[in-house]
């Protein structure tokens, strides 16, 4: 995971969400050191679900009580003003039975709830490889 204060310098962290193949918990890990921070435990998931995930998100959510404005997401920037103003996520990588490899761009879907307040934008394949996506915008009334 990388983050960027606009105007600043680009922030990078690790984070890593694994199946432990003595419990079968799913465990967040954070940093280079991949340490734990959490787990999902085995019995909350159903049957399928313990054994594999079938689908992965990533994004970002709001929310306004419906008087108020919608708040920014991200870094309040609309996902097509790129890398250096928008809020991203890179280096997407997925392990299958196994395999650590890339996202397979042709089985990825967005959603995008309010888009005259925020918005999505994928990139495959870029500078370092993989995958990439940059998502949010400043709210407003939606």
């Amino acid at each position: 995971m990388e983050w960027e204060i606009v105007g600043g310098s680009t922030q990078k962290q690790r984070s890593h969400i694994g199946k432990d193949p003595l419990t079968k918990s799913w465990w967040l890990l954070w940093g280079v050191d991949a340490t734990p921070v959490g787990y999902w435990p085995k019995v909350i998931f159903t049957s399928s679900f313990q054994n594999y995930a079938n689908k992965i998100t990533w994004g970002g959510t709001v929310y306004t009580d419906g008087i108020d404005n919608s708040p920014e997401m991200g870094s309040g920037h609309f996902s097509d003003e790129g890398f250096e103003r928008s809020c991203y996520v890179g280096r997407i990588k997925v392990i299958n039975e196994g395999s650590y490899g890339n996202v397979d761009p042709n089985s990825l879907l967005t959603y995008i709830g309010k888009s005259q307040c925020y918005n999505v934008k994928r990139y495959v394949n870029v500078g370092y490889g993989g995958y990439a996506f940059t998502f949010g915008g400043p709210g407003g009334n939606c």
